[in-house]
């Protein structure tokens, strides 16, 4: 199956996200739409929690 490229693909680190989009994708297999947004949603909040805690206060 061809797939469009995945805009996570043009960061750093894909691999990161590939590796997300894969989590994702199993949980909405195992659980539904609720499920894969929770996976969606821990993934970036763990960025977002780095990104702050880089910030100079």
């Amino acid at each position: 199956m061809k797939t469009e490229t995945l805009l996570f693909d043009l960061l750093p680190d894909a691999g990161h996200w590939r590796a997300v989009v894969a989590e994702v994708e199993a949980a909405f297999a195992a659980g539904g739409v609720g499920q894969a947004m929770g996976v969606l949603a821990a993934a970036f909040a763990t960025v977002l929690t780095e990104l702050f805690q880089e910030q100079p206060r």
